[in-house]
């Protein structure tokens, strides 16, 4: 530590000390908002933040440097590499407090959200200090600030993090190791950060899964995919173990992972079925394809009208090879007095027109999902009918409209322009606007442009913003190639409408969609 103190030393007494009009902000005690600002940044952390947290660290009470300390304890390893560029942006407006700093730092500064925030200046000296002052401090911040500068530029300051690191891992506790687990996974995408992911790796895989699983952090996701990846190669955790995470984990990708290694090994029917009921998709279909190999084809009957795609597409080649007639399978759930969404989506898939009259019974379902499988699966098959869709865009729910109007896209131009004029006024909810909006857009180049300028000073905000972003790509992109001119009674609308909205559209606009409409 003596040569550390001398080098931070001879940095301190290098030039006169800056005027103190310099440091930025001049004071900041709003601890409580600073942690705030920091917990909602996550990791789009910005300059003002950095500055701010700078400047807690200078004038702060306790409370206040002990309510951002906390915050900085729980935030995710993706923050801190946006911190600590920002951290070295900001330090530059605070040349006053750099040195005044790097002096207590000489002395044995202790101060947790200080040595955090020394830690990522511009100098490798006081970045050295810091890090040989967090190498003895017991916290999990102080870990996840080392794990950072065990990647550092400097090889002195990444030496210090890297033998503090070395020292502390055989003993580390739980917490420290947590954080330490979720700093390394995140970082190991650089290449100057191997050594802190591999030592990791070691660390992890001298410990039991249970232990291991104890100190896997739940919100990092790839800490905990690697983890897994690490205990399932080593052959660390058993089949229960491995059935407990493929239906528990909260990462699915976990949850698949576990699921495969299982099924790798000697599970019991009674486990693959248990894993067929599971919550994830990908699990399910892997379980019932297992059941199937072993010749249990019951799995694949009860997920035929599963939620999933991916299941009922595995369930159906599993039938299909057993000689099942799947189309006439999924038309005896659809024509049950009950039948799933899945069972709607299964017949849509693998059923064609003449199938028709089995998926329209559940148009009128009073259940809006119900409704909503109903016309995609008669859209699958080739089946869109004006009569019965049109109506739908009047719908209490946006997912039917939304279906309907995918649906009737394929036949926009043929539909009846004057009905859809009518569902655009303002009177009707936005998603009916705005699916007749769409359908009305795609049927005609020229009532498309009127219904852009119809709706350019709309109050609604989001078709307000679509038909000005429209107006805007049809200017910038197919004025130039529409060979066709409007009617004369469209083009004598336009001619008004573009009159009225002048003030709002600027002279520029103006000539520009007069050009282009030939008036």
């Amino acid at each position: 530590m003596k040569g550390v103190r001398d080098r931070l030393l001879a940095w301190v007494r290098r030039g006169p000390l800056p005027p103190p009009v310099s440091d930025y902000p001049l004071a900041v005690t709003d601890g409580e908002a600073v942690a705030r600002d920091g917990r909602q940044a996550r990791d789009a952390v910005h300059l003002g933040l950095a500055r701010d947290l700078i400047a807690i660290s200078r004038d702060g009470t306790v409370r206040d440097r002990t309510v951002v300390v906390a915050a900085l304890r729980a935030a995710s390893a993706r923050f801190w590499p946006r911190l600590d560029e920002e951290l070295r942006r900001a330090w530059q407006s605070a040349p006053v407090w750099s040195r005044a700093l790097a002096a207590r730092l000489v002395e044995g500064e202790d101060d947790l959200l200080r040595l955090t925030m020394a830690a990522g200046h511009p100098s490798g000296y006081l970045r050295e200090a810091a890090t040989t002052l967090l190498a003895t401090t017991p916290d999990p911040l102080a870990v996840t600030v080392l794990a950072l500068r065990s990647g550092d530029w400097v090889p002195a300051v990444q030496a210090a993090a890297r033998a503090a690191l070395a020292t502390r891992l055989p003993a580390m506790p739980v917490a420290e190791l947590s954080s330490l687990v979720d700093a390394a996974f995140q970082l190991d995408r650089r290449a100057s950060h191997e050594w802190l992911a591999e030592a990791t790796r070691a660390k992890l895989r001298s410990l039991s899964a249970l232990e291991v699983q104890s100190v896997l952090p739940v919100r990092a996701h790839r800490a905990r995919r690697a983890a897994y990846h690490l205990l399932i190669e080593a052959g660390q955790l058993t089949t229960s173990q491995l059935i407990a995470a493929a239906t528990a984990d909260p990462d699915q990708t976990v949850r698949a992972m576990c699921a495969r290694a299982a099924m790798g090994g000697t599970t019991g029917l009674a486990d693959l079925r248990h894993l067929a009921a599971g919550r994830t998709a990908l699990v399910r279909a892997e379980a019932v394809h297992a059941l199937a190999k072993r010749g249990d084809l019951a799995p694949a009957e009860a997920r035929l009208a599963d939620r999933s795609l991916i299941v009922r597409t595995v369930a159906r080649n599993v039938l299909r090879s057993a000689g099942a007639d799947v189309p006439a399978r999924y038309r005896e759930l659809v024509d049950t007095a009950t039948p799933t969404v899945g069972a709607i989506a299964g017949l849509g898939e693998v059923g064609d027109q003449r199938d028709a009259a089995h998926l329209r019974q559940w148009l009128d379902h009073p259940q809006s999902r119900m409704r909503s499988a109903a016309i995609a699966a008669l859209r699958r098959i080739g089946v869109v009918d004006p009569a019965e869709l049109l109506p739908m865009l009047r719908d209490s729910s946006p997912a039917v409209v939304a279906q309907a109007r995918t649906s009737l896209l394929r036949i926009a131009a043929q539909l009846d322009g004057d009905h859809l004029q009518k569902l655009v006024r303002p009177e009707n909810p936005l998603f009916t606007r705005f699916a007749a909006y769409r359908l009305l857009a795609t049927a005609n180049v020229w009532q498309r442009i009127l219904l852009d300028l119809r709706l350019y000073a709309d109050s609604d905000d989001r078709l307000r913003r679509t038909a000005q972003a429209d107006l805007a790509s049809w200017l910038n992109h197919g004025a130039s190639t529409t060979y066709s001119m409007p009617t004369p009674a469209q083009a004598q609308e336009i001619d008004q409408l573009i009159a009225d909205l002048r003030p709002v559209l600027g002279e520029r606009l103006t000539l520009l969609l007069r050009f282009h409409v030939g008036i």
